[in-house]
């Protein structure tokens, strides 16, 4: 016969590993909707669409003189030079948005807040 004992503790060790299971679960999170609002602040809305359309504009800006560089490329030498020059004008904006954000994730003063979903 089987020891009652190990029965009632392995079932109680069941019960709870079940427990907590369940409590997980219906606690969890919808991956990707820890931090969006239902329904984003208008003042916000217009704050995050004039620096995207800033930051648009920037990269346009490079990639009109990186393509003005190739229309008046000769030779081999000067596509690099252009190809060169473009590289160059993205990472400085890449790290100019890193020394704005200084490292701060979402959520922290003065750090990016993440960008709310428009549907």
């Amino acid at each position: 016969m089987k020891n009652p004992r190990l029965i009632a503790i392995g079932t109680a060790l069941a019960l709870s590993a079940l427990t907590g299971l369940t409590a997980a679960t219906a606690f969890a999170e919808t991956p990707g909707t820890a931090h969006r609002p239902s329904q984003p602040d208008p003042q916000k809305f217009e704050e995050y669409k004039a620096k995207a359309l800033k930051f648009l504009d920037t990269r346009i800006q490079a990639m009109q003189r990186a393509q003005f560089c190739v229309q008046a490329a000769t030779n081999v030498d000067q596509l690099r030079d252009c190809r060169r020059q473009e590289h160059q004008a993205m990472r400085a904006m890449r790290e100019e948005m890193r020394k704005r954000h200084d490292g701060r994730g979402p959520g922290e003063p003065g750090g990016r807040s993440p960008a709310p979903e428009y549907r």
